[in-house]
């Protein structure tokens, strides 16, 4: 399965975490080439398309802003999966991001935070697939992974299940506080129900 992590986005953010070698990626990164699919990074077993953080000017009208505007649509083309976490109002790109990969087919999951106020972001909620609320990234994008694949349009769900629960022990070994996802259902989509799942300037997204 192909991910791509919409949201905010910044040069040491939350997808360092959740994508190996991402850094290393982005250090050798050249606009000019496109962007790698990182293949088995997420999870060991899922690519990533992107997004990369590039430090640009966005006050510049120019070929370098229509250049990363089309790398983001090339990325999510390329997905099957495309995830946002958003934790801030100010979205805008995540919010046409997440139109455009619903227009395509893809299949879509949101995550917000607990206590985050989403009721003026109902139109990206809309545009999903599976919304979730989680106490931190990863823990949506596990219950998204799952969902996808439970919908029948991705992948083998005992293989995905199996690779899932490793992910689970893996965190709760490390000492990481689980919690109930809470998931809701939007546009007639089935979010796979009530399962306990734990766990400078740039293109604003």
């Amino acid at each position: 399965m192909i991910i791509y992590l919409g949201g905010k986005i910044s040069s040491r953010d939350w997808r360092h975490m959740l994508v190996r070698g991402l850094e290393d990626a982005i250090n050798g990164l050249d606009l000019s080439k496109g962007w790698p699919i990182l293949e088995d990074s997420i999870h060991g077993v899922h690519g990533y398309s992107g997004p990369y953080f590039k430090l640009i000017d966005k006050t510049a009208e120019g070929q370098k802003t229509v250049k990363v505007h089309n790398l983001c649509l090339a990325a999510i083309d390329a997905s099957d999966l495309v995830y946002s976490w958003v934790d801030d109002p100010t979205c805008y790109a995540t919010i046409y991001e997440m139109g455009y990969a619903r227009a395509k087919g893809k299949f879509t999951a949101v995550a917000y935070p607990p206590s985050f106020d989403k009721s003026e972001l109902w139109f990206m909620s809309c545009c999903s697939d599976l919304i979730v609320e989680a106490d931190r990234p990863e823990f949506g994008l596990l219950k998204a992974v799952l969902s996808a694949v439970r919908t029948g349009r991705l992948g083998s769900p005992a293989a995905e299940l199996s690779r899932v629960e490793g992910n689970i022990a893996r965190l709760q070994a490390m000492g990481r506080e689980t919690s109930p996802i809470t998931t809701e259902k939007t546009n007639g989509h089935d979010t796979g129900g009530n399962d306990p799942t734990p766990p400078e300037d740039a293109p604003a997204r």
